[in-house]
């Protein structure tokens, strides 16, 4: 049975640092994902400008648990869409206008893997969080928000977490997930590891645009898995594998609001006469499972990844999601912190029951059941 756990209510401050601690969470449930959500009262100055969407994932600057995640919160409105192929968390936006606006921000971190063939192989038993607060960091509103200064204010309700977590079969050690954000250049390496999900980013939620990105290589272990494809061609196959809706988010900043969610990456130009050719993508999908994808076709990369990339982008942002490997001596640490007996015997969980090749990738990444 699912339960929704409300966390500790922070109190917002602008540029500030808050722990919300996870041992209040109720034993033998697995941790699916935590929502963070907090209401705007923001009233608009004299000198008023348009606030798009994504501009409001910067009001958490930082969002770490212990080593395994360390994210912003634009990052983790990229990794949704990469997860489940929508925008969950577009704010609705401000029109250049002045007056009073209220919005809600709406942020996600899940652990589990809302579209895959077994979605709580990486949910962990929220045992293991006890000893692990979850540290937020706040930005700085004035700014992110500067037409919001001087005769105007932004006024944050009670910055609220809530924990989606649900009672499993005893005994299952889950497979851990580790979340990053690593800056890129033309030419960079990531981290050796199994990846699940892969995309780039602009931390100021500015689009990138096709000039910016005219070409993107990714090598894995010398062979490329994407060969020079260009940025609409990274937006279309993202559209065509994963995105869960048929259209791009709206870009209208004007009455009537249309309310389109963001779905789609955007992959084609501007629709107005003489808009141009360039399209401008609000992230670049790389890497990521279809519906129903399952661990154990994950990219294995033990020398790590190599990103290149031509165009003039800067200040480009790669967030990642890698599942960690679980020696037997873990999985007997985990199973005392979840309680149980000392195992004698550790095995493999498939949703076949069928047992696993020694030394496979199937064997290093699945979930562990113990008894």
């Amino acid at each position: 049975m699912r339960r929704v756990i409300p966390l500790k209510t922070l109190s917002l401050v602008s540029g500030g640092r808050a722990l919300i601690e996870l041992d209040q969470l109720p034993g033998q449930h697995y941790l699916k994902s935590i929502l963070f959500t907090v209401p705007l009262t923001m009233l608009q100055n004299a000198a008023p400008a348009a606030v798009l969407p994504r501009t409001f994932n910067r009001i958490v600057d930082s969002l770490k648990i212990g080593r395994r995640v360390a994210l912003t919160g634009q990052a983790l409105d990229v990794m949704n869409w990469l997860m489940t192929g929508r925008d969950q968390s577009a704010t609705a936006y401000i029109t250049a206008g002045a007056g009073t606006f209220d919005r809600v921000v709406n942020l996600g971190l899940s652990f589990s893997d809302p579209t895959a063939y077994e979605p709580d192989d990486t949910a962990a038993a929220v045992e293991l969080f006890r000893d692990t607060p979850l540290e937020v960091g706040f930005g700085s509103l004035a700014t992110i928000f500067p037409s919001f200064t001087g005769a105007g204010s932004v006024t944050p309700g009670g910055f609220q977490a809530l924990a989606v977590i649900e009672k499993g079969a005893p005994g299952k050690v889950a497979t851990p997930v580790q979340l990053d954000v690593v800056d890129i250049t033309a030419d960079s390496r990531l981290d050796p590891g199994v990846y699940t999900h892969l995309g780039i980013f602009k931390e100021d939620g500015t689009a990138i645009t096709s000039a910016e990105v005219t070409g993107l290589t990714v090598i894995i272990d010398g062979t490329p898995v994407i060969d020079n494809a260009t940025l609409p061609q990274l937006a279309a196959l993202f559209n065509l594998l994963k995105s869960d809706g048929a259209a791009p988010s709206s870009y209208s900043t004007t009455t009537p609001f249309a309310t389109i969610p963001g779905e789609n990456v955007t992959d084609q130009p501007g629709g107005a006469a003489a808009a141009g050719a360039t399209i401008s993508a609000e992230f670049l999908p790389i890497l990521f499972p279809s519906h129903a994808g399952k661990l154990t076709k994950a990219w294995a990369c033990p020398t790590g990844i190599r990103i290149k990339y031509s165009g003039s982008g800067t200040g480009l942002r790669v967030v990642s999601r890698r599942v960690e490997p679980v020696s037997d001596a873990q999985v007997v640490k985990a199973a005392a912190k979840m309680n149980l007996r000392p195992p004698t015997t550790i095995t493999a969980k498939t949703a076949s029951k069928a047992g696993v090749a020694p030394g496979s990738l199937a064997e290093l990444v699945l979930p562990k059941r113990v008894s």
